[in-house]
This record gives C-alpha cells, sequence and structure tokens, in this order.
C-alpha cells in the first residue's frame, strides 16, 4: 500500500478526499442537528480545505525531494546525542544527509527551506 501511495500521490489524496468527505458529512449528520443537506454542505466545505492543505505539502515535499537529488542527497533524522534509550519523541533532528564512501554528513537543517540550522556532524561508518 505504501508503495502504491508513493507511486500514485493525487490517487491517494483522491482517495482520501473521498473518505474524508464520508466520514465527516456522517458524523455532522449524526451528530449535529443538521439535515442531510446541510451536513453535506459541511463535509464538502471541510474536505475541501484539507484537499487544499494536502495538495500543497504533496508539491512541496515532490520539490524538496527533486531538488535533493540533484546533489545526492536525502532528508534524514537522527537521534540527538545523549537521548534515553527507548524514548521517541522530541529526540529526533531533521536534516540532510550526504552519503559518501564511509561517511555521512548530516547538515541539520529548517523545514521547509532547508536552510541549515545548526552545526553539521560527519558520522564514519
Amino acid at each position: 500500500m505504501k508503495e502504491w501511495v508513493r507511486a500514485h500521490p493525487y490517487w491517494a489524496l483522491t482517495l482520501g478526499y473521498l473518505l474524508f468527505f464520508v466520514f465527516i458529512t456522517a458524523v455532522w449528520w449524526a451528530v449535529g442537528p443538521f439535515d442531510l443537506e446541510d451536513a453535506l454542505i459541511i463535509g464538502l466545505v471541510w474536505t475541501l480545505g484539507y484537499c487544499v492543505l494536502a495538495v500543497f505539502e504533496t508539491r512541496r515535499r515532490r520539490k524538496t525531494k527533486a531538488r535533493l537529488e540533484e546533489h545526492g542527497q536525502v532528508m534524514a533524522y537522527m537521534r540527538y546525542p545523549d537521548s534515553p534509550a527507548g524514548s521517541l519523541s522530541r529526540i529526533w533532528n531533521q536534516g540532510i544527509a550526504t552519503p559518501s564512501t564511509g561517511t555521512l554528513h548530516f547538515q541539520p537543517a529548517v523545514y521547509d527551506t532547508l536552510e541549515p540550522s545548526g552545526r553539521a556532524t560527519t558520522i564514519k561508518v
């Protein structure tokens, strides 16, 4: 399923939109003091908002991925040093990883702009 979503992101968004529309409409119709027409309109407005946000996010991620692939880089998440074992909350640092022979250069980055936000680390493998 994950591979299909990655191969067809806009179809996945459409399917998500339809499922979200049905769910939101059903909830507003069942819980709220609305008739079916009002629930459909509310569901349409909510799901259009979802769709717009999802399309922009998908486009942003594709542009970022293409920009990084031009330089042989990938987005990576690395654990902060001395983080407690087994803890997965607030201990990941997002950045750009540049692999090379025997080393991995990791540069922490700001999320959307990919601008450096900290000191780079070179990890020897």
